[in-house]
């Protein structure tokens, strides 16, 4: 894979967190600014809100109006379709979200179809009978929690679909179908209870995961790379870090009167 800064998007699970003021916002400011600050450094984020609630039309319009071009949002699908339905039956209620959520425009990425561990094999048919019901090429990541769930029927189908699988830092390589990718540094809890700076040395693994990124096949054509809290403690910097190392962000200028750099 080419990468480029127009197909690898790096960013933060979420931007909206009071930790994070003072050490990535500038002391003073407004939870209405975040956004807009956070886009410009950085060219994806995962958006949880929408896990809980439908996304509102006019927060979809603001958030919109608040980032440049090529910046991406990558959205959880509703937990009324993946956790409490198990997908089944939910071909309508998908549809009528992923029109709901064209309101981002270009700004829209991947929408992430993250199911429960009680989602195994047996559910894959609810699965597949939701792809046959959407557009071909929906746009669409699916994250596995089941170890049953990996099977050749199941890489054929989403291959044929154009339909995405969720890498996380429990694999050890990408997962791959679609043609697009997203990878999740999730980390664990209790990993921190703040988050206002890193307190684990997550260098090493972001050296594998930039290689890795690097040897991706010439077919995937964007990839989404996620970085929680729970993975270092402080996700901007880590997230800055991996971007430097892929060659798509630039460094953010040192604090103040200091000359050391920001990452490992």
């Amino acid at each position: 894979m080419n990468t480029r800064r127009g197909n690898v998007h790096v960013g933060t699970v979420g931007w909206s967190y009071p930790d994070w003021k003072g050490c990535f916002y500038p002391k003073g400011t407004a939870a209405r600014d975040y956004l807009a600050f956070y886009a410009g450094r950085f060219r994806a984020v995962e958006v949880d809100s929408t896990f809980y609630a439908w996304p509102k039309r006019t927060n979809l319009q603001q958030w919109a109006e608040k980032v440049p071009p090529g910046f991406r949002f990558a959205l959880k699908a509703p937990q009324s379709i993946t956790h409490e339905r198990l997908l089944a039956g939910c071909a309508e209620d998908m549809l009528r979200f992923l029109d709901s959520v064209q309101l981002l425009g270009d700004a829209l990425g991947p929408v992430i179809l993250q199911l429960p561990a009680r989602f195994g094999r047996s559910h894959l048919k609810d699965l597949f009978r939701l792809l046959e019901a959407l557009p071909p090429k929906p746009g669409i990541a699916v994250e596995f929690r089941h170890r049953s769930c990996y099977s050749s029927e199941m890489f054929e189908v989403l291959r044929n679909r154009g339909v995405g699988l969720v890498t996380t830092d429990a694999h050890e390589g990408f997962l791959l179908s679609g043609p697009d990718v997203v990878l999740r540094l999730m980390g664990e809890r209790d990993t921190a209870t703040r988050f206002d700076r890193v307190v684990v040395d997550k260098g090493h693994d972001l050296d594998a995961w930039a290689d890795r990124v690097g040897q991706l096949p010439a077919w995937v054509e964007h990839a989404y790379l996620f970085v929680n809290n729970l993975y270092s403690g402080h996700a901007p910097e880590t997230a800055a870090a991996l971007g430097v190392r892929l060659g798509v962000l630039d460094p953010p200028p040192a604090p103040p009167g200091t000359q050391e750099s920001l990452f490992p």
